[in-house]
Parts: C-alpha cells; structure tokens; sequence
C-alpha cells in the first residue's frame, strides 16, 4: 500500500482521519507504523497529501491530516474488454486502475462463456477491492467507473457509437490486425490529455463480425506487436504504449 486512501465520512471535523479493520492491522503489521509517522494519504476521487499517525490501538489508527493540496490529473482512457475467466478479471481490474483507465467496459462477445457473467467475482465489493488495490499500489485517487454488458449486439448499438464520438482515437486490439499500434501514426493525433478508448477481445480474438462491428463507428484494428499475448498481459501492454505515445512530442511541437 504505496497510499492510504480514505473517503469523506472517514475525516472528523477536527481533521482526524480514523481507519479501522483490515487497513488498520496492515499498516500496524505490515507497515509497522508508529505514532508520530508520516503517512502518504488521499482521497477517493480527489486530492492527495500527507498526515501523522496521531494514535494506534490492535485495529485502529488515527491520522491527523496535514495537507491535502496535490491536484490528480483525471484519467482519459476508457478500457472495453470481453469478459474473461475470474482470476484474470482480478489482473485486469487492479492493473487498469493503476494505470490510469477512466471507465472500464466489460463486455459479452462469441467467445466469452456466459458462465463468467455469474462469477462472484462481478459483486461491486469484489470489483471495489481489485480497483482499491491499483490505485494503492500506483498512487493514484480516481476510482475507475466499471460497467457490465452481458449483451453484445445492445452494447455496440446503443453505447459504442457515443464511446467513439466523444474520445479523440479510438482502438481494436486484435492478432489479426495488418499492422501494430505503433503503425497507426498516432503520435500527430495524441496528446498528454488525448482520450482514448481501447477495446481487447477474448483468448482467441474478435470474431470478425464483432471486428467489423466496432470498425463501423470508427475503431482501428491494430495488433499489440508480434507475439500473441493473453488478455491480462495485453492490457497492459497496450495500455503502456498507449501512454507512451501521448508523452512522445510530435512532429509539429
């Protein structure tokens, strides 16, 4: 836990941020935090900043909050992906939040098992966790938004066409796409505040009728380079090359 992030009812009105349970023990236990210590806070959806423990008993820890000043850029990038087995959606969850994802689409396609959409792992406190724990470890405040589709054909008609229409580029990963993400010349279309949407299909790809679905209102199929990679670790991937060709300075500046 790289910071300690806390809601507003958690914060009396004498500035005392109290934490209780299981945060409460892995800071004393873990952590081996004492009193008098800084500790890095922030809160959920806002500003970051600092405070002291002010007092520790076995499953409680109070923090006196000294600043909470340090502005969070949003996230700008929406992630679609077909729903995958539960232990991956775990990766993906807390991988996505640490990596700055704004809202994350999961979706119904072909090759998605319906079984996936029963799994406990879609309770909104078994998602909570997962995001919790991205943001943790990246420092970061801003909750991504998580919405199920449990129906493709709905989801391309009714949300997909307003996705494209309100992010700058639009992407499809796919194996079978000609060319990479880094082929697409998106370094002239990117900025440091660009929006993106990156759409990443099930084990074995897009089917082509969806392919062709999401290329109708716009997206661009690119591969994330030569290997084929499983879900979890395409997320990332591309998520990292998305970021870093915001960051790369174009050829007009």
């Amino acid at each position: 836990m790289n910071i300690l992030l806390f809601e507003e009812h958690e914060v009396s009105a004498e500035g005392i941020l109290t934490v209780c349970g299981d945060r409460a023990r892995h800071m004393i236990d873990v952590q081996r935090m004492e009193v008098g210590q800084r500790v890095r806070i922030g809160a959920l959806g806002g500003k970051q900043g600092s405070g002291r423990i002010a007092a520790l008993s076995p499953d409680r820890v109070e923090i006196r909050i000294e600043a909470l000043d340090a502005e969070v850029p949003a996230a700008t990038t929406d992630l679609i992906v077909a729903l995958p087995r539960p232990q991956i959606l775990k990766k993906i969850l807390s991988m996505a939040a640490a990596l700055g994802v704004r809202r994350i689409m999961l979706v119904r396609s072909a090759r998605v098992i319906k079984s996936y959409f029963d799994s406990p792992a879609l309770a909104p406190d078994k998602i909570n966790q997962q995001l919790m724990l991205g943001l943790e470890q990246a420092i970061a405040t801003h909750l991504p938004e998580v919405t199920i589709h449990e129906r493709f054909r709905p989801f391309i008609e009714d949300a997909l066409p307003g996705i494209a229409k309100e992010t700058d580029v639009s992407l499809l990963a796919h194996p079978a796409a000609t060319c990479d993400i880094c082929e697409l010349g998106l370094v002239e279309r990117l900025g440091a505040r660009s929006t993106v949407a990156l759409a990443i299909g099930p084990e074995g790809g897009w089917e082509q009728h969806e392919v062709e679905a999401f290329e109708r209102v716009g997206f661009m199929a690119c591969s994330s380079g030569r290997h084929v990679l499983r879900v979890d670790t395409a997320v990332g991937v591309l998520l990292g090359q998305v970021e870093m060709l915001r960051r790369l300075p174009s050829a007009s500046e």
